[in-house]
C-alpha cells in the first residue's frame, strides 16, 4: 500500500545508498570477479528491484514510471562513478591507504555517516508507532486499510524532513569518501577557515564552497526544524517546499563538490606533468 512505498522507502533508500558507496571503498585491490559481480548485484538491488517494486505498487501512473526512471539514470550514474573511483584509490600507497579506510571509510563512512541515518529514522518510526488512530476517518475502503492510510499521514512532516535531511548526509557522505583519494597536501589547500569566510577574503573556488555550504546549512535547518514536528501539512505549497528545499541543499552541495573535483584535477594534472618535466630535465642532464 502507499504507507510501504512511501514510508519504508523514504526511510531506507538513503542508509541504502551510503552503504553501497561505502562498500566501494572497503575492499577496492580485491579485483575477482565474484566481488565485482556481487557490488553490480547490490546496485541491481538498489536501483532496479526497488523501482520496479514502487511502479507496481503505485499501478503504473505515468508520473512514477518516469521518476523511478530518472532515479534510475541517476543510480547508474552513481554506479560507474563507484567503479572509476574504486579503481583510483586501489592505486593509493599502503600508508594512504591504510589513513583513507582508517578515517574516511570506517569513522567518516560507517560510524558517522551511517550512525547519523540511523539516528534520524528512529524519530519517523517512532511517531508511525505512537501515533493515535484518527477516529474521524470515514471507512470507505474497509476500516483496516484506512485505519493505516490515516494513521501514516499523520507523520507526514517527519517522514518527508527526515528522507530530506537523511539524502543530504547520504551525499554529503559520498562527497566526503571521494575526496579521500585526493593528496592530503593538496586537500588541504582547499579547505576554507571561518577566519576568511568572515573576512570575505576568498577566490571563486572558496566562494562557491563558502555559499554552498552555507546555503545547504540552512536548507539542513529548515528540515530539520519539521523533522520534530508531528502532523500532516498544512497545505500542499507546504508541502512542495518539504520537496524543493532538500533539492536545492543537495544541489549546492553538488555543485560546491563538481568544482572543487575539477579544481583539485586540474592542479593534480599540473603536478604530474611538472614532476613528469622535472625527470626529463634530469635524465637529459645525465
Amino acid at each position: 500500500d502507499e504507507k510501504v512505498y512511501k514510508f519504508w522507502a523514504w526511510i531506507i533508500l538513503p542508509m541504502s545508498l551510503s552503504a553501497m558507496a561505502i562498500s566501494f571503498a572497503l575492499k577496492p585491490r580485491r579485483e575477482d570477479q565474484a566481488y565485482k559481480a556481487l557490488l553490480v548485484l547490490q546496485y541491481v538491488l538498489v536501483s532496479f528491484v526497488s523501482e520496479i517494486l514502487t511502479i507496481v505498487g503505485f499501478k503504473f501512473a505515468m508520473s512514477q514510471i518516469i521518476e523511478s526512471s530518472v532515479r534510475s539514470l541517476v543510480l547508474l550514474a552513481l554506479l560507474k562513478f563507484g567503479l572509476k573511483f574504486r579503481s583510483r584509490i586501489a592505486r593509493l600507497s599502503d600508508a594512504d591507504l591504510s589513513k583513507f579506510l582508517t578515517n574516511d571509510v570506517i569513522f567518516g563512512g560507517v560510524l558517522v555517516g551511517l550512525g547519523q541515518l540511523v539516528f534520524l529514522m528512529f524519530l519517523s518510526i517512532q511517531c508511525d508507532g505512537n501515533v493515535e488512530k484518527d477516529k474521524d476517518c470515514v471507512p470507505s475502503d474497509g476500516p483496516h486499510q484506512l485505519q493505516i492510510h490515516c494513521n501514516w499521514k499523520d507523520c507526514k512532516r517527519t517522514l518527508i524532513s527526515q528522507a530530506g535531511l537523511s539524502c543530504m548526509v547520504a551525499l554529503f557522505t559520498i562527497i566526503k569518501l571521494a575526496s579521500g583519494f585526493v593528496p592530503k597536501r593538496i586537500l588541504d589547500k582547499h579547505v576554507i577557515s571561518p577566519k576568511k569566510v568572515l573576512s570575505m577574503d576568498l577566490n571563486a573556488e572558496e566562494a562557491v564552497q563558502a555559499f554552498g555550504l552555507m546555503f545547504s546549512a540552512g536548507c539542513a535547518l529548515y528540515l530539520l526544524g519539521n523533522y520534530g514536528a508531528k502532523g500532516d501539512f498544512w497545505n500542499k505549497a507546504e508541502e512542495n517546499a518539504a520537496y524543493i528545499v532538500p533539492s536545492f541543499g543537495g544541489s549546492c552541495l553538488l555543485v560546491m563538490a563538481v568544482w572543487k573535483l575539477v579544481v583539485i584535477s586540474g592542479e593534480i594534472r599540473r603536478e604530474a606533468e611538472a614532476t613528469g618535466h622535472l625527470h626529463q630535465d634530469e635524465s637529459s642532464s645525465d
